[in-house]
Parts: C-alpha cells; structure tokens; sequence
C-alpha cells in the first residue's frame, strides 16, 4: 500500500494537523477488466487511534499494513491527540475536532482522493479512546457510514450522574476532585474511582444536563438511536481481560433483551487491553473490508 502524509491547516482545530492515508497500490499487470478494481474508488476505512497514540501506533506496534495490503481498501488515519474525538471550544482558540473531521477532513478526502462516497463502502473503527470516538461519531451521523466497529471500549453511561444533573460543571469538577471514588470510571482502575479526564469531559460543560444531552454521552445516545430506529451497524469487539469487556457484555445483555439486529459481538478469549493488533485484526476480518 501506499502511505502518504497530509498534514492540513484546519480552521476548526485553529492549528495544522497530520492525516496519515493508505491507499492501495496499483498493479502493473493491470488489464481494462481489472482496473477499476485498482484505481478506485476505493472502499475508506476511518481509523481513530486511542489515547495517547496517534495514527504511527497502527503502523508499527498494531501493524495494520500486512492486514490491508491484499484488500482494496483506502484507510484514513487521522491524529486526534488525546481529545476523544470532541469539540473543545474551551481550549484556546477552540479545538473543535468533530467539525472537523465532519466538515473538514471527510470533504477533502472526497474531494482529492479515489474514495468511494457510497455510505455502504465507508467504515469507521477505533480502538479504546478511538473506539468511544467511533462510536459517538457513528451515532451522531449513522447515514454516513455503512458499519461501526467499537473497539477496545464501551458506552459512557450517565445513570449515576441522575443526582447532580442541576449541577454547573465546575461544581461538578470540585465534588468529583474532593473523591473521585464516589463517581465509578468507565475505564480505569475501579478502586480509584473517576479519572481526571472523565471528570474534565464533563465538567467542560455548563451543567452536568448539558454533557447527558450531548453527543459525548454515548450510552443515551445508543438508547435515543435504538428509540428512534437510527441504530447504526455496529461492532463491538474486545478481549475478555479488557477492562471494558464486563461493560461491553452488558451491552450485550440489553441488545438481546430488546432484540436488536444489527449489533454484533466478539469477545477475544486470553487477551487483554494491550492487544489492539488482535481486535483491529478481527474487526477487519468482520467488517468484510
């Protein structure tokens, strides 16, 4: 495949940005009867990586090339920094990154690359933080994208939020910092209770209501979508000594009770959160990419 390095000036983010592109080579055997397949439009993959990474860790420590490389498929791999994928109009200038990547990213890559604009031929997918993101992208706009892989990650719930919804979110951010214990993380340690970075997500909001009614809170929006019967495909794909998997199973449970259909599961059996090669490798292989 072919990597090529875009890195763009975005308005919406008030600074430049990498997007890392991979697109499939074309052969030199190529005949009128198989060129198509080789010059696009291709099928795009949108890849969101987790936390603390950006788009280099699918490349060299989950090595998606080998798992690409024989399937005609373009892979869009932007950096989206530690940000969850979000609007952060609070920080500096404003680093909206969802307007971005819906008004930005998505039109130029349309524009300049062989990417089909068939919403059955375009795929989102992300592990960990990029699963959340994947997911919340997925249900803020299911008509773009023909199927969602959630990977690494599960929904974030709001049910122990109900008690403090009138709450500004500074007010929130002061009670959860005084014992981050008494609110439950949805993915680190259990013991320690909320992390920092939960707590800014929803303290950056006016009130603790305005964070439940936002798109960032995925567990309503998934039942909103459910409701509305504007579920998207979904994958949810993790391994079973992940800490999201008991999060993830009980998704599992509400999706059988109400008889969902176009949701599906893969627990891995022996691996845990630090093998984001093994789901990537299975969600591929799902997705029929």
């Amino acid at each position: 495949m072919n990597q090529i390095i875009l890195r763009m000036a975005s308005r919406r983010l008030a600074m430049k940005t990498e997007v890392c592109l991979l697109l499939p080579s074309v052969r030199a055997d190529r005949t009128p009867e198989n060129e198509y397949a080789f010059t696009g439009p291709f099928r795009v993959l949108w890849l969101l990586h987790g936390a603390t990474c950006d788009y280099q860790d699918f490349l060299y420590h989950d090595r998606v090339l080998p798992m690409l490389e024989q399937r005609h498929v373009m892979v869009v791999m932007p950096n989206g920094l530690n940000a969850d994928y979000a609007n952060h109009m609070e920080f500096a200038n404003g680093y909206a990154y969802t307007d971005f990547f819906f008004e930005e990213l998505m039109p130029y890559i349309y524009a300049n690359f062989p990417a089909s604009r068939s919403p059955k031929e375009n795929f989102l997918a992300g592990y960990s933080m990029g699963g959340a993101g994947a997911l919340m992208y997925g249900l803020y706009r299911p008509e773009l994208f023909g199927q969602v892989a959630v990977l690494g990650a599960s929904m974030r719930e709001s049910d122990f939020l109900k008690p403090y919804l009138l709450l500004t979110g500074e007010a929130f951010r002061r009670l959860a910092m005084q014992d981050p214990r008494r609110f439950p993380t949805e993915y680190g340690d259990p013991a320690q209770g909320i992390t920092r970075k939960e707590i800014n997500m929803i303290a950056r909001y006016d009130t603790v209501q305005d964070y439940v009614n936002s798109m960032e809170c995925t567990g309503e929006r998934f039942r909103d979508a459910v409701e509305n019967g504007m579920l998207p495909r979904l994958l949810f794909c993790c391994g079973e000594l992940d800490g999201c998997c008991e999060k993830v199973r009980q998704i599992q449970d509400y999706v059988r009770e109400n008889k969902l259909q176009n949701v599906a599961f893969e627990i891995i059996p022996g691996y845990g959160h630090d093998r984001g090669d093994v789901a990537i490798r299975r969600a591929i292989e799902r997705m029929e990419l």
